[in-house]
């Protein structure tokens, strides 16, 4: 095979990575705000048998280190689509907490406050994050950047 075959072998499969970006960076930040409220979440009430955590498809998942199922514990990744499914079919003998979507009120920009907000839920049992079956509860959380670049709970109102 000749060095041209093998030089457009390589910038093909290079070219998405070159075009779009290795990773996507809103999604290493929704990350870090996963890991502040986990933390807010373990910290205030507790360890829950399953970690349940709403993502988009685009976003690399993380490991959280007391999920890790020798631990006793259990991480699952879901689809807005596949969430409903994840909670009609899990044991109702777990308990679990739910990290919804992550919303940025403002556009994130170098000179504005960055805050973001989540619904959190908890309970047991064959209930469902939604409108129609509320689980036993849940809270609306609101995070903001710290200048040292960490982030920090700062607000949570419990759902009713």
């Amino acid at each position: 095979m000749s060095k041209k075959y093998w030089l457009f072998l390589i910038s093909l499969f290079l070219m998405p990575a070159i075009a779009c970006g290795l990773f996507d960076p809103q999604a290493e930040v929704n990350n870090q705000v996963r890991q502040t409220v986990y933390r807010y979440e373990l910290d205030k009430r507790g360890h829950a048998d399953v970690l349940v955590i709403r993502f988009e498809r685009s976003e690399p998942r993380l490991r959280f280190k007391e999920q890790y199922e020798d631990e006793g514990g259990r991480t699952f990744w879901v689809e807005s689509f596949g969430e409903w499914e994840y909670f009609k079919n899990r044991s109702p003998q777990e308990t679990f907490l739910y990290i919804g979507a992550i919303n940025y009120p403002q556009p994130i920009t170098a000179t504005t406050t960055v805050t973001a907000t989540t619904t959190v839920y908890r309970g047991g049992g064959q209930l469902l994050p939604d409108k129609s079956s509320q689980p036993t509860e849940g809270w609306n959380l609101t995070m903001t950047k710290e200048e040292t670049g960490t982030w920090r709970v700062v607000d949570e109102v419990k759902l009713q």
